[in-house]
């Protein structure tokens, strides 16, 4: 311990050791041979132009110690077991490219997301917990052996591995920083240190037997500047002894500032001199502390990606220095906020190549979006002329919205603290808004037409900043510069006119613009009547020119997330969904700004109000510089998506207007139609027209079923004929009907005490059914069974038995599997089909046995019937969505026991919609004496029998009827689904209890009369399927649960995202043909308001992603112009500016838009789209 408390300077390397140490181990570690155990090959990297920047020689010269010793350390080489070829001691050892290094600093940390760099591919398929297990099983002790390797002691005491000698200090030391350091003396640890002063070293404490921290300046070393390393000879100041605060602690050291004068001045301040060593200085007069620029890079990029605020990080740079007494460590917190505000000022400045000054301009330290229209910039050259219709490609889309997150509380702060980025940012000018807030005088309280949102937000706030506003990029998330300002009582339309002023002036000169508020039906209304007040102020504002007071023509709309909190009329007049020329902008940016933004609230509202704008602007600027890099890969996404969709909209539209056109509604109606749409889009963009503006995308109220007429109606497509012919065909289809008799049957015994009718008509029904059963079997026994006979003689006896079991096990199913009533069986011969509704339904036996695997039989699932004349006394029930499931699952839910994750209120809505799902054993007598009855129809039997020659007229009957069946069945879904918004567009309506659960209970009858028609339709199908139906059959195909629903007739009923997950409405409504079948005017007349509807909807969604699909190739063509703008831009800057660091950072910024360019270039040239010039 005694060696190391005196000093050592080193200013030059010794005249014996005349290299530096660094080369010297390189030298020595370059004669180790390559073929030692465990050697890999060489890796061999592609031709880089710019190798000699990242690239060093390793000299061949190596003193004999050094050279014995190692011998003597490593395996012998030997020819015969080598591998890989020794490699030549001059051969370039490649290191990390300068490039990664300028991907760690503020400007250039996202260099290598564009264009450049290799993608590792990452095993995500072995799961954590195995992962886990086998580093628990096998790598955790040897890693943990290799840990404690670190710690142990030199192998040579007293001996240095660098020069080889012996005990002429008392211990060694070694660097925890450097990579596989060596174990070195005093005066070769200092040596080795000149470039890396803040490196930590440990000192092998011979009596405690641990390595301790030791500073290097304790044995020496201290920071000469000015000249790389080496004492200046002009020098004549001692060494200050300073606080180095560096990522991983922070050191006490000396330094010794340079004193050569500057163009024969004074010499340069002792901060600069810190500056161009890579210190950042935390005063400027006479510095005692600095702040490497690696770790202000370092917190620059915490605090953006991660807000990490300035107190934990400093924390962290504390317990690092001294884990255990972190508060020994000099507490420099309140100059790290400091500098931190300096460094990312000048950061700012740097990036924009302007100099700082007290007022900057407008908009100069922002970022501006490549893809939005810049004037100037990336405009079509003919922008100008471009035709009236096409002038939204070059509107701005913008959005505003406020955060009441950010807020500021009114704590004791510099009252006179002002930032840095003053106007030239992403805020108003502070100054300016200051003048016009103190001038506008008692504010006029504007009332609501719409429901009264808190944004209108004349409520009282706490704190001395309530929030802020935001304007920002509607279509890319850009942040918008100057659109900033800060709110004092709510979101008053003062502040908002004023970040509108402010924010838009770059784009007054737009012939158009498209704006997105939440409450834009308020803000819009006296808009202009609060502008010309404006104009009549006499206060003169800095950031605003008179110009800016007369805005281009606005389209306004309401972003739609907020949308559906509006009223009706709104819905329609300011729906983004259907205002022309909006493409598929949704408006909600700000809201995705905010998101990220909140969590820096946390630290900005303790902060004084510059420093506050300050920290804002810089997180800001950063997110616009990540999207401007991610700008071609996001276009891209957009290209696909808009071309994909607008495919796929307008070959549904041409569909359904084919459909029209061939229909009833005919080409008339159509063109009819189309004059109500262009007459409504006129109007719909023009404020003062919205008063009178009918809404052609709901249904008239005229056109509106009442409740009884609906009633009637569908009761006399209930009840339908009792006519049957008779013969093999009217055998078929009173079979048919009997099948459907006996489901309502059972759906009705099912419900057992929770029927509406009473168990003496219930028995009076089943006697009947008993009664048309035996009738019917006489007259099968007539014209059917001969045929069944016929086709069974010709089966072998094993063919026979299969035949007789496959008709058997309906009964026996029906009997014991509580998923199937009412419904004949399949024969295990079935053709299958798939489909996520059609589940197979099997009973428990037969599970077991393997039997019964057709998924033919998957339509069987959820069966209810369609409504008949039994609906009279009973609605049809829907079907149960627990089919599928385990019996122990069922059996679970029925007892009342809550599942994980499920609601009790669930389970009782699942009781009362599904109260024939219950456990077989529930089951009356009466049910399975019902179940129990078989009606045989061609499609009960097995392949064998329906395929044979002497069934082929009775199938061909069967499968003409079961067609006529199941488009009757998809047709009674149709108008089931249709006439269900009528009932709840009523219960909206009504008023009161009793009304309001009358309303409620029509609303559950018809979603069970809806269930019940989609089960019949699958019913049939499956029959269908059996008699031959080929699978793919473009008329009867598989109906999915998703499938079950009508098209959007109400706007209040449209999700957000419907216009990208439900572009194709459901096939059932390709066909229209049902609207002619209605008998009664008043109903035909609101099922073609219905498909009125549908049409102005879809021609609407399929004009949005046509604009779409015009928007992001324009786009497109913006970015590659903004890029190319700014590649020359930077160019001319460094041809023209004097300072050769400057140039350079120039030309580096230049490469990087070269890149860019080159990004959009890889990126877009797959899509093969002539029309994008890259």
């Amino acid at each position: 311990m005694s060696s190391s408390s005196s000093k050592i300077r080193i200013t030059s390397p010794s005249k014996n050791n005349n290299k530096n140490v660094f080369t010297r181990i390189a030298s020595m570690r370059s004669s180790a041979p390559s073929n030692f155990t465990g050697a890999g090959p060489r890796l061999q990297r592609k031709l880089d132009p710019y190798a000699s920047l990242h690239t060093w020689t390793v000299p061949s010269i190596l003193p004999s110690l050094l050279a014995a010793q190692a011998a003597a350390s490593l395996p012998s080489q030997s020819s015969d077991s080598s591998e890989i070829a020794p490699v030549s001691a001059t051969e370039p050892v490649s290191h990390r490219p300068i490039a990664d290094e300028l991907a760690t600093s503020s400007d250039a940390y996202s260099i290598l997301q564009v264009g450049e760099g290799l993608k590792t591919k990452v095993n995500n398929t072995i799961k954590p917990s195995v992962r886990m297990t086998q580093f628990l099983d096998k790598w955790s002790q040897r890693a943990l052996n290799a840990v404690y390797k670190r710690e142990r002691p030199p192998i040579y005491p007293g001996r240095c591995d660098v020069c080889a000698d012996n005990n002429i200090h008392s211990t060694v030391y070694r660097c925890t920083q450097c990579i596989n350091p060596p174990t070195t003396c005093k005066y070769c640890a200092v040596s080795a240190h000149i470039h890396n002063p803040l490196h930590v070293v440990e000192e092998w404490e011979c009596n405690r037997g641990f390595w301790l921290r030791m500073p290097l300046s304790d044995l020496g070393l201290v920071v000469e500047l000015g000249h790389g390393g080496q004492r200046c000879p002009k020098s004549r100041s001692k060494a200050r002894q300073m606080t180095f605060v560096h990522e991983h602690g922070i050191h006490e050291g000396h330094v010794r500032f340079c004193g050569c004068p500057v163009l024969d001045n004074d010499p340069s301040p002792d901060a600069t001199q810190l500056l161009e060593a890579g210190f950042w200085p935390a005063s400027w007069e006479r510095p005692s502390t600095c702040f490497t620029v690696h770790l202000m890079r370092s917190y620059h990029l915490l605090s953006v990606q991660a807000h990490t605020n300035a107190l934990d990080y400093f924390t962290c740079l504390r317990r690092r220095t001294d884990g255990t007494f972190p508060d020994e460590a000099k507490d420099r917190y309140r100059e790290f906020l400091i500098s931190t505000r300096e460094f990312f000022f000048l950061t700012l400045c740097k990036r924009k190549g302007i100099e700082p000054q007290r007022k900057m301009e407008y908009a100069s330290l922002a970022t501006l979006c490549p893809s939005c229209p810049q004037p100037g910039i990336n405009m079509d050259p003919n922008w100008e002329s471009r035709e009236e219709n096409l002038r939204f490609l070059d509107a701005l889309f913008h959005a505003i919205d406020g955060n009441f997150t950010q807020n500021q509380k009114d704590k004791n702060t510099d009252v006179d603290d002002f930032p840095l980025t003053l106007g030239a940012a992403y805020f108003a000018n502070e100054n300016d808004v200051a003048k016009y807030i103190k001038d506008l005088g008692p504010l006029k309280h504007e009332s609501s037409t719409c429901h009264k949102f808190g944004a209108m937000g004349y409520s009282g706030h706490w704190g001395s900043v309530s929030g802020t506003l935001g304007l920002s990029c509607a279509r890319h998330m850009f942040v918008l510069p100057g659109g900033g300002v800060d709110l004092q009582k709510g979101e008053r339309f003062a502040n908002v006119d004023f970040a509108m002023i402010s924010g838009l002036r770059l784009w007054a000169d737009l012939f158009m613009h498209v704006s997105a508020y939440d409450i834009n039906c308020q803000y819009r209304i006296n808009f202009e009547k609060r502008m010309e007040a404006f104009r009549q102020l006499t206060t003169e504002f800095e950031s605003i020119p008179m110009r800016i007071k007369y805005f281009p023509w606005t389209l306004p709309g309401v972003g739609k997330f907020h949308l559906p909190a509006h009223n009706a009329s709104c819905r329609y007049k300011f729906s983004l969904n259907l205002l022309p020329g909006a493409g598929m902008t949704d408006g909600e940016s700000p809201e995705r700004i905010w998101a990220s933004l909140n969590a820096l609230a946390l630290r900005t509202r303790e902060m004084a109000a510059g420093h506050r704008h300050d920290v804002i602007n810089e997180f800001h600027g950063d997110m616009n510089v990540r999207r401007t890099y991610g700008m071609a890969a996001f276009l891209h996404r957009k290209y696909v998506e808009a071309e994909t969709m607008h495919a796929r909209a307008a070959e549904t539209f041409k569909k359904l207007e084919d459909e029209i056109k061939e229909g009833v509604l005919g080409p008339q109606k159509l063109a009819e139609w189309k004059r109500d749409e262009t007459e409504w889009i006129g109007k719909v963009v023009k404020m003062e027209e919205h008063k009178d503006l009918k809404n052609p995308y709901e249904p008239r109220k005229e056109k509106k079923l009442t409740q009884k007429q609906m009633l009637a109606d569908l009761t006399a497509k209930a009840v339908g004929t009792t006519g049957i012919s008779y013969g093999l065909v009217g055998v078929i289809e009173e079979g048919m009907e009997i099948q459907k008799l006996k489901a309502e049957i059972l759906q009705d015994l099912s419900a057992g005490a929770d029927s509406d009718i009473p168990s003496s008509t219930m028995a009076d029904i089943r006697r009947g059914f008993t009664k048309r059963v035996d009738a019917w079997r006489e007259r099968s026994a007539t014209y059917f069974t001969p045929w069944v006979d016929a086709a069974a003689k010709d089966l072998s006896e094993a063919g026979k038995r299969i035949a007789a079991e496959s008709l058997e096990r309906g009964v026996e199913r029906g009997q014991v599997d509580e998923e199937v009533e009412g419904w004949q069986p399949l024969g295990d011969g079935e053709q299958e089909t798939d489909g996520q509704s059609e589940k197979t339904v099997v009973m428990a036996g037969a599970r077991k046995k393997g039997r019964l695997k057709s998924k033919a039989a998957k339509d069987l699932v959820g069966t209810t019937s369609t409504p008949s004349a039994l609906s009279l006394y009973a609605p049809s029930v829907s079907a149960s969505p627990a089919a599928g499931k385990t019996t122990k699952k069922r059996e679970r839910e029925e007892a009342g026991d809550p599942q994980p994750g499920k609601k009790r209120r669930r389970q009782e809505d699942n009781a009362l919609l599904d109260p024939t799902h219950r456990k077989s054993a529930s089951r009356s007598p009466a049910w399975h004496e019902v179940n129990a009855v078989l009606v045989e129809l061609p499609s009960s039997h097995h392949e064998s029998i329906r395929c044979h020659i002497a069934m082929k007229a009775a199938v061909e009957i069967e499968r003409r009827l079961r067609e006529i069946e199941a488009q009757d069945s998809l047709d009674d879904l149709r108008t089931q689904l249709i006439t269900s918004y009528g009932l709840q567009a009523k219960k909206k309506d009504v008023r009161g209890q009793r009304r309001t659960t009358r309303a409620y209970g029509a609303i559950q009858r018809k979603w069970k009369s809806i269930q019940a028609a989609a089960a019949a339709y699958r019913r049939t199908r499956t029959a269908l399927l059996a008699l031959g139906m080929s699978e793919s059959d473009p008329r009867f195909r598989i109906l999915k649960k998703e499938d079950v629903k009508a098209f959007t007739v109400f706007s209040a009923d449209q999700q957000l995202g419907d216009s990208k997950k439900c572009v194709r409405p459901s096939w059932i409504w390709e066909d229209l043909s049902f609207v002619d079948a209605q008998g009664d005017e008043a109903v035909k007349e609101y099922f073609e308001d219905a498909v009125r509807v549908h049409w102005f909807r879809m021609s609407a969604l399929k004009q949005r992603w046509y604009e779409q699909t015009l928007l992001v190739r324009e786009e497109m063509k913006r970015t590659v112009r903004f890029f190319k703008y700014f590649e020359r831009h930077w160019s001319v800057i460094a041809g023209d500016v004097i300072n050769e660091g400057r140039a350079a950072y120039a030309k580096k910024q230049s490469y990087r838009y070269t890149r860019l360019l080159r990004g959009c270039k890889e990126g877009w040239q797959r899509l093969n789209d002539p029309s994008i010039d890259v």
